[in-house]
């Protein structure tokens, strides 16, 4: 089974929360915290239930422009895998939950990200 969700959100990359930890390490923080039950929130509004089973995850970074990295962009994939263990979608991000990771980048016009969660 396929599992759909989209953050229709810019998120923070990593220059951002480099930059935040460096004026104070609760700016970093609270950042961090923000944006994880920002992500949350979106996903248990669009999924209910648990995934049970290993997942194969891709994520589609819809951008703006090619002002920032990629590999900056995708960062953020840390704030989106906390945010399935806060929503409790998923129990944990670790190797027995997570088999295969994988990022598309696509130039849209807008700041979003989908995600797609394959059972496997």
């Amino acid at each position: 089974m396929i599992h759909k969700i989209v953050i229709k959100n810019r998120l923070p990359g990593m220059n951002e929360v480099i930059n935040k930890n460096r004026v104070n390490k609760f700016a970093g923080a609270r950042l961090k915290k923000e944006t994880t039950e920002m992500i949350a929130w979106n996903i248990k509004a669009q999924m209910n239930g648990k995934i049970k089973n290993q997942i194969d995850i891709t994520f589609k970074w819809h951008c703006k422009d090619k002002r920032r990295d990629k590999d900056n962009i995708m960062s953020a994939q840390k704030f989106i895998f906390d945010g399935l263990q806060m929503a409790g979608i998923i129990k944990n991000d670790g190797w027995n939950e997570v088999r295969n990771i994988s990022h598309e980048f696509l130039m849209s016009g807008t700041e979003m990200v989908e995600i797609y969660m394959q059972e496997v």
